[in-house]
Parts: structure tokens; sequence; C-alpha cells
């Protein structure tokens, strides 16, 4: 603007005679329009920089607050859908739990009736006797969701116990566990084996009748940080058994949908249940392996 107002200041001098005419005095208006257009021009050009600078640092503001909106966002609903599955999945294991004992209880009471109605009195008193002690163990166990491994062997052979009671020839059970295993304080589903024994006595081994004698093994083993547990009868093998029924071990459905919930509140456990039927040379059924496997959990 300074040098626009010189080149008027000059024209008018010059017009008036107070100055020469001269090449200087001739082209100073209109060199001094062309130079304030110049400066014009740049400061204007530098002030819609700057305006687009603060519109660019405004919206990216604006952005990163909207990104950072959506991922609380998104981290609110992880949690809470976190949550959800996992109150979820504690009401399902108390639910699993509270169909599983029933089903096994119901087989023992069953059992308890037989030996009355048999009149064996002093057997079925010895077999009441276990039976409350399997009871108050299950009712100590029923708010856990694990027990330690020490704790789950005298629950399976309690029930050996139990189960060989109220079967009318023994069973070879046995029960080992590897050395490299802190029984005392490795941690395994609670009763998480029970329906197995179970089906595998129930509908394994007694309907052998004669044909072998009755083996039952479970076999507990540390493999790096993994623990593996399997229940292992020679009996008649699943499918003739499902043929003969004409139904699936709801004990083991139980077991299956227990997992489920188990491996949504401890993804890190990477607990798998597997079924194998075992056969001989001539595809024979010669029983059933049940194989548990889960990443090793202490108190």
């Amino acid at each position: 603007m300074v040098v626009f107002l010189l080149g008027v200041i000059i024209f008018i001098l010059r017009n008036s005679s107070v100055l020469p005419y001269n090449n200087f005095t001739i082209y100073a208006m209109p060199f001094g329009s062309a130079i304030e257009t110049v400066l014009l021009s740049f400061t204007l050009a530098n002030k819609i920089t700057i305006l687009k600078k603060e519109k660019e640092e405004s919206q990216a503001k604006e952005l990163l607050a909207s990104q950072e909106n959506e991922k609380i966002l998104a981290e609110q609903n992880a949690i809470l859908e976190y949550k959800v599955n996992e109150r979820t999945s504690e009401l399902n294991i108390k639910a699993l739990k509270a169909q599983m004992n029933p089903h096994f209880l119901s087989n023992c009471m069953a059992a308890i009736q037989n030996l009355i109605y048999k009149n064996n009195i002093e057997k079925a008193g010895y077999y009441l006797a276990k039976f409350s002690l399997f009871m108050r163990q299950i009712l100590n166990y029923s708010d856990k969701t694990f027990i330690t491994l020490a704790e789950e062997i005298d629950m399976i052979k309690l029930e050996m116990e139990l189960e060989e009671l109220r079967f009318n020839s023994d069973v070879d059970f046995t029960i080992s566990v590897s050395d490299n295993i802190v029984i005392t304080k490795c941690l395994i589903p609670a009763l998480i084996t029970q329906p197995f024994i179970e089906n595998a006595i129930w509908h394994g081994l007694l309907p052998l009748a004669g044909i072998r004698e009755p083996r039952l093994k479970v076999d507990i083993r540390r493999i790096e940080n993994e623990i593996r547990i399997e229940i292992v009868d020679n009996g008649i093998g699943r499918k003739k058994e499902s043929i003969k029924l004409n139904k699936n071990s709801k004990g083991t459905t139980l077991i299956e949908d227990r997992l489920k919930s188990l491996n949504i509140l401890y993804p890190q456990a990477k607990l798998s249940l597997e079924l194998i039927d075992l056969k001989n040379n001539l595809e024979q059924p010669m029983g059933t392996k049940v194989l548990i496997t889960y990443r090793e959990i202490f108190e």
C-alpha cells in the first residue's frame, strides 16, 4: 500500500510541475501499482496458505478425536461383550454341573434301591456310606470351576469304588500319573472325568457280559506345558452301544458344552476333548479312548 501511495504522490507532483517529467516520474505510478499488486498477491497467497493449514490441522484434530472416540467405544463394547460372555459362561457352567451331578447321582440311588430290594442290607449300607462321602465331595466342589488334580484323582478312586460295588464282576482299574506333574498344584476342571468313567463302565464294560475281562485305565501325563488325560476302556465300543441304546450320552454332551463355556472364560487353557474308537486288526470294536487336553493351569 505504501509503494502505491508513493507512486500516486509522485504522479500528482509531476502533473503539478513540482517534479520534472522523466522516466522515473512517468513510470513511478504504474511501477508502484505493479509492485503493490505483486506484494498483495503474495500476502493473499500466504494468508490462504495459513488458513488452509489451520483448516487441515483442525480437520486432523477432529479426525483424531473421532478415531479416539471410536477406539474408546470399541474398547467399551469389547469389555461389555467379554463381561456378558463371561457371565453367560459362568451361568452355563453352573447349569451344566447342576444337570451332570443328578445324572450320576440318580444311577447311584437306583443301585442302592436295587440292593435293598435284594435284601443285601450290609452291602447297601456300605454303598450308602461311600455314596454319602461322594455327595459331600460333590457339594464341596459344586461352586468351584477348577480343583487340583489330587482332588480329581481322589474323586476318580471314590467313584470307581462306587461303580465296582454295583458291578457284578471286578473291573481291572488302574490310574497312573507322570512324575513331572505336581498334582497338589496343577488344576483341572472340576469333575471333568466323572461322566466318561461312568460311560466306560455302564455303556462299555458292563455289556461285555464275559466276552473278555473288563479293564479301565486312567492315564494323566504332562507333555511340555500340556496336560493329557486318557480314559481307556476295553468295552464293546461306542457305535455298538449307541445302536443298542439308540441315544447319545447326556453326560458327554454336558461335558462338551461345559468345555466350550470354559474356553470362553479361559481361552489360554485351550481345553479340548476327543473320543477315539479302538479297533483290532479285523476292525472289530475293542473299546473307547477319551482324550482330554488343556494347557497347564496352576493355583
